[in-house]
């Protein structure tokens, strides 16, 4: 129990799940307080662009696994007893004010975790979205930049040489993908994300003298070849006169499909 204290958001008071960051002095806080803050809720230090926490990843990994194992190990046990009919529990009801019956609470097995392709070209692997960040962090070909956003929309330097994620307030990370056309002279840009619900968002790219273009948000379930061969005309496209001889500015935003607005 102390040492799952050691995991305790400092801001929420929630179990820190993955990805956890920490300020210089060690203090822990989860994705969430982080992206709604600058400074260390504990010290008041400034929190740097590099503040993750592997230690807390993986003994929040650890636990989760442990947990699960024991917790199967019961089941396992109390099969004989299955058979047995169980009394039916009477809770009260926190929005009516009458007594609710519910039925008796039943041990069901966890549902098993999408697995997400890796967004790396060079890489196969595929991973659970909850390990995404530090598979990225440890097979990428160079560093990885992350921007964390208050609001659904950040400005990045175009055009993107390095592997780029944006994480909104709601702890949405999004990967940022800009390639070469298979068929002509211009670049294809589209966001990825670890989750199915990917077909609720957009992507909005506004350059500098030019009208904002929108594009599709994949889930990490397609890899960059199915995203070009079957959905590269619903991609936002670039072309070289976008840019100047120097990076431009574009003002990378997420919108939400469902009312066009910005989440």
């Amino acid at each position: 129990q102390s040492v799952v204290s050691l995991l305790e958001c400092p801001v929420c008071l929630e179990t820190i799940p993955p990805p956890a960051f920490q300020c210089c002095n060690g203090h822990t806080l989860c994705g969430v307080c982080r992206s709604l803050t600058d400074r260390c809720p504990v010290c008041r230090v400034a929190l740097g662009p590099r503040g993750r926490c592997l230690l807390a990843d993986k003994l929040h990994m650890l636990f989760t696994a442990t947990f699960l194992q024991s917790g199967g190990k019961k089941q396992k046990r109390s099969k004989t007893w299955t058979r047995q009919q169980l009394p039916t529990l009477h809770l009260p009801s926190r929005l009516l004010p009458r007594i609710v019956p519910t039925p008796s609470v039943e041990r069901t097995p966890r549902p098993t975790q999408q697995l997400y392709h890796c967004p790396l070209d060079s890489c196969g692997s595929v991973v659970k979205s909850c390990d995404l960040l530090s598979h990225l962090q440890h097979h990428g070909d160079g560093p990885l930049v992350q921007y964390f956003c208050k609001e659904s929309s950040t400005y990045l330097r175009f055009p993107v040489t390095r592997l780029t994620t944006v994480t909104l307030s709601q702890t949405l990370t999004f990967v940022l993908h800009v390639t070469s056309h298979p068929a002509a002279s211009c670049l294809l840009v589209w966001l990825w994300i670890a989750s199915e619900d990917a077909s609720s968002y957009r992507l909005q790219l506004e350059l500098p003298g030019r009208a904002p273009v929108r594009g599709q948000v994949f889930p990490l379930s397609w890899t960059s070849q199915q995203v070009l061969a079957l959905a590269a005309d619903k991609c936002v496209v670039l072309n070289d006169d976008d840019f100047d001889a120097n990076c431009t500015k574009v003002k990378v935003t997420v919108l939400s499909k469902c009312d066009s607005t910005t989440i």
